[in-house]
């Protein structure tokens, strides 16, 4: 079930945007020597996102506490960018626990956003947690301005974010952790 739903998931990715943009594709890859249930009920917490945002994006939950996270579930945020406060909605598209779940921008600066996060328990009981976001520039940008950013603005940015998330979660994660 779950590896076809990751082909699923992939080709209605790849087929949503607006026909002849680009679409670009991030992946990171994290370990935690905790188990899968246990980095799964983290990461579904979407209170979490505040923690694990970079300070200078001065994200900002709009969904009111707590958030039970489910498929169908909408998260409201924003963000700020060159000075802007975005609004971004994002909904929980696909969920299954503890193996994955998948947020999808409804409304917010991209044109299409995709972010599955997929969770992998490993022989030795760790954890393999695996996102990848299928994304596109706001469709009004010609398509060599789109590729022209994503390279020298948008692709660096995520890496800056996914950089920042996977140091706080292992300072979140682990003294919890140490204390049951």
């Amino acid at each position: 079930m779950y590896a076809s739903c990751v082909g699923e998931i992939a080709s209605h990715a790849m087929r949503k945007p607006v026909a002849n943009i680009p679409v670009f594709q991030f992946e990171q890859t994290q370990r935690f020597e905790q188990s899968r249930d246990v980095i799964f009920a983290h990461f579904e917490r979407a209170e979490l996102l505040a923690e694990l945002t970079p300070h200078w994006l001065n994200f900002v939950l709009l969904t009111p506490p707590p958030i039970r996270m489910y498929q169908g579930r909408i998260i409201d945020y924003t963000i700020r960018q060159f000075g802007w406060r975005l609004r971004w909605r994002s909904i929980i598209s696909h969920y299954q626990a503890p193996d994955y779940f998948v947020d999808e921008q409804l409304k917010g600066p991209y044109s299409f956003w995709f972010h599955e996060h997929r969770f992998v328990e490993n022989d030795d009981r760790s954890t393999t947690m695996i996102d990848t976001v299928y994304y596109a520039l706001p469709n009004w940008l010609p398509n060599f301005l789109s590729r022209w950013l994503d390279r020298i603005w948008v692709r660096p940015q995520l890496k800056k974010i996914f950089a920042y998330r996977e140091k706080r979660i292992i300072e979140i994660i682990a003294p919890q952790h140490e204390k049951i």
